[in-house]
């Protein structure tokens, strides 16, 4: 006869309905409870659970429709206003047309609109939305988030998963013109990108694409599967955050605003801004991604916030006519304190229903005080932050808290003591595997309604050269700038191996690809001659925006570095260890300019300064562009005080060295990091930013930045650059390499194909031997 659950694992289910119940003022409880009550198994838990959480008497089988005369009013912040409708001139019978069961459309309706309301249904199932990089079909509902609903879509053609987010402009509150305003707004202003170019992670979930209804008055963003990630309002339900937690998602949220705030972005009108804010920061428009459960060790965990639905595209379909205010950075700041506050307490109402307030002591659910003063100055309670980049490092100075304390789980879910009783492995075993599917169940049914978790994708990359198929038939022409790094790359031998080039080993691997490559003066030339149709792609550093017109692809990264002579037995002389390894920008643009002389001018050595630049354009101009703010510069002409003698790689290097062992001179170049990765002969001095620490872009195996008391000959192939840095772009002369081709249907995908080919694991290595930084 099998024995009982231990007290462990049978509390389990009850306490995880008690944390959903608790979310809910004690006069809704009743309704939500009903709702469940129609399954068997949780008629006796209503017996132990009635008296703790509904105090009063009360008949279970009540209307769930209660009247509450006094709305509470929340925060934006909060992502959710109880009893409030967002679209109060609909009598929806459920309260909020957005959750409203009857929003859906069954196989035999076709009416657009409910029948009892009036508000805006569903979309059916098998739908079709159709834009400019394909045709979604909808699979499934799968809640709302913010103001729109959530589909489950499919790409067709490439069968790819995606994620629709649907906006409504519904009669009642906008006229025909304010509806065609703002569609043509959406467009404009849904998505944004780097307007350098870069392709970086924010953490900030972008759209596909935006799509316009032209016959009703719906519009849909497309989002990747992240879309359908659960909230942070979700996961707020099934308890308190631990203070690490909060922690490490003020981190991560702190990071992404800096970013947003501080960089210029590019918008889909083409149109350049300097900084965003996000203006709409609330527990619904945050989504973690990844691991996580309440109360579990930061350190055990494995979980990403990520930022969505900004105010630039949410409030055009915001329903009350409200005054538009000026957005501010500051208003994030304030925003994310409150998220922090409701994180921290599990709930955003009291059990009676009062809203959380920061003001109110006896709201906190925090022994972290250090952590509690940080979000009151986030609040602007206390001393304000000035911006997110000084809020992050001050977080990142709080004192460290060693332990979470078991305060912040309910308290069913804690550990009780070991029971005395003994049990068998076996039945251990079943009751875990019981307990578990009991547990899942529940959490299924209690939070699977609102929204479901769509999981990350994880396409996987293809292995080798050889398996991309569909090369488009016919000869392809190709460009980039002639002795640029890509004409290195790509036709130089012995680079990937002894007597072959990386083009002989891609056409041996795909032997139907047919290119014709034509080089172009400058790095300018080569885009607009893919923009006019002279070329069908070109392979370009992106240091600016592309026209609307072209995409890009990025296959590696590289950067420039500066270069002085290095002698491990002469060290102690040497312009490495004079100048502690690093030089600052403004140093470099003062030696560049023929400000400088001798090195003593900036803490060196007292010898004379010959300069020099490699004969590759493109690296040229890329150095003029980051270091000398695009100065009229007439390279190996007298520049001011000084002559910069052009030479390639190698010359270079022999003639920086020479300097320094026979003719007593420092000599300074800068070359592409892929050129001297493995030169032993010259060290790459670390840049440093004003107000910022030097960065190194090699490390060593160990993870730390090389430094001139190493000696690097003797340590060839244990150090090597650092992706990260190139990646984030936190190397100030860091730069990522595309594929450029044009976004027109009409024309050949030869450039994403190419593309494609490069990104494999294997054309990935090959990149990486020939120098380009890349992840393999």
């Amino acid at each position: 006869m099998l024995k009982k659950f231990p007290k462990t694992v049978s509390k389990v289910p009850k306490a995880v309905v008690k944390a959903y119940l608790k979310r809910y003022p004690a006069k809704l409880r009743l309704s939500r409870f009903n709702k469940l009550k129609k399954y068997a198994w949780m008629q006796s838990m209503w017996v132990e659970i009635r008296d703790e959480l509904f105090p009063e008497e009360t008949s279970t089988t009540e209307e769930s429709s209660i009247v509450v005369a006094k709305p509470v009013l929340l925060p934006p912040a909060a992502g959710v206003q109880l009893f409030n409708s967002p679209y109060g001139r609909y009598s929806c019978t459920q309260g909020n047309p957005l959750n409203c069961d009857n929003s859906v459309i069954t196989e035999e309706e076709f009416e657009s609109a409910c029948s009892v309301c009036g508000f805006p249904k569903l979309l059916p199932v098998k739908s079709l939305i159709k834009g400019q990089l394909g045709t979604y079909r909808i699979e499934q509902h799968i809640g709302r988030r913010g103001i729109g609903f959530q589909y489950a879509a499919t790409q067709l053609g490439v069968n790819q998963p995606v994620v629709i987010k649907e906006y409504l402009l519904p009669e009642r509150y906008f006229n025909a013109e304010e509806i065609t305003q703002r569609k043509q707004g959406f467009k404009s202003l849904a998505g944004f990108s780097l307007a350098d170019g870069r392709i970086q992670d924010l953490r900030c979930l972008q759209p596909l694409e935006a799509i316009v209804d032209e016959i009703q008055p719906r519009c849909y963003l497309i989002m990747d599967e992240r879309g359908g990630s659960a909230t942070l309002n979700r996961y707020l339900s099934l308890g308190a955050f631990s203070p690490l937690q909060v922690r490490a998602i003020l981190q991560m949220v702190l990071q992404s605003l800096e970013f947003l705030h501080g960089q210029k972005f590019r918008l889909p009108s083409g149109k350049i801004i300097d900084g965003l804010v996000h203006g709409n920061l609330s527990l619904d428009s945050l989504v973690l991604i990844g691991n996580w459960e309440p109360g579990a060790d930061i350190e055990s965990t494995d979980f990403f916030v990520y930022l969505c639905d900004l105010a630039i595209w949410e409030q055009l379909f915001q329903p009350l006519t409200v005054e538009s205010k000026i957005q501010r950075g500051s208003q994030d700041l304030v925003a994310l304190g409150y998220i922090a506050f409701y994180l921290l307490a599990g709930k955003v109402v009291t059990d009676s229903g009062q809203a959380l307030d920061p003001k109110i002591e006896n709201h906190w659910n925090c022994l972290d005080l250090d952590l509690k003063h940080f979000i009151l100055r986030l609040m602007e309670l206390e001393v304000p932050f000035e911006n997110a980049e000084i809020a992050r490092q001050e977080l990142l100075r709080l004192p460290k808290v060693e332990f979470i304390s078991s305060n912040f789980l309910p308290e069913e879910v804690k550990l009780l003591p070991p029971a005395k009783k003994k049990y068998s492995r076996l039945l251990i075993l079943l009751m875990s595997v019981l307990g578990l599917g009991l547990i899942g169940g529940l959490v299924w049914l209690l939070f699977a309604k609102p929204q479901s978790s769509v999981a990350e994708s994880n396409t996987p990359v293809p292995c080798c050269l050889n398996k991309i198929k569909a090369i488009p038939n016919g000869k392809f022409t190709y460009t980039a700038s002639a002795k640029g790094i890509w004409e290195y790359v790509f036709q130089e031998e012995d680079l990937i191996r002894k007597s072959e080039t990386l083009e002989e080993r891609i056409q041996t691997a795909q032997p139907t690809l047919k290119l014709n490559y034509q080089p172009s003066k400058s790095r300018e030339e080569a885009i607009s001659k893919v923009d006019s149709g002279a070329a069908d792609f070109a392979i370009v550093p992106l240091i600016e925006p592309l026209p609307n017109s072209l995409k890009s692809e990025i296959i590696a990264y590289d950067g420039l570095v500066p270069i002085v002579a290095f002698s491990y037995s002469q060290r102690d002389k040497g312009l490495p260890k004079k100048l502690k390894g690093k030089i600052t920008l403004n140093q470099l643009e003062q030696l560049y300019s023929g400000n400088i002389n001798y090195w003593d001018e900036i803490k060196g050595p007292t010898v004379p300064v010959e300069l020099y630049a490699p004969q590759d354009k493109e690296a040229r101009e890329i150095f003029t562009s980051r270091i000398l703010n695009n100065q009229q510069t007439h390279w190996g002409d007298n520049l001011m005080n000084s002559q910069v003698r052009l030479l390639s790689e190698i010359p270079m290097m022999r003639a920086v060295i020479k300097d320094f062992e026979d003719r007593q001179t420092g000599g300074i170049g800068f070359s592409s990091i892929s050129k001297i990765v493995g030169q032993c002969s010259v060290y790459p001095l670390a840049l440093q930013k004003k107000g910022k620490s030097p960065v190194q872009p090699l490390i060593m195996d160990n993870g730390k930045p090389i430094n001139p008391s190493l000696d690097l000959c003797d340590r060839k192939g244990s150090y090597y650059p650092n992706i990260e840095l190139f990646k984030t772009g936190k190397y100030p002369l860091a730069y990522p390499i595309a594929v450029v081709y044009p976004r027109d249907n009409d024309r050949s995908p030869i450039g994403e194909k190419f593309a494609q080919i490069l990104k494999t694991r294997e054309g990935q290595r090959l990149l990486g031997k020939t120098g380009l930084v890349t992840g393999e």
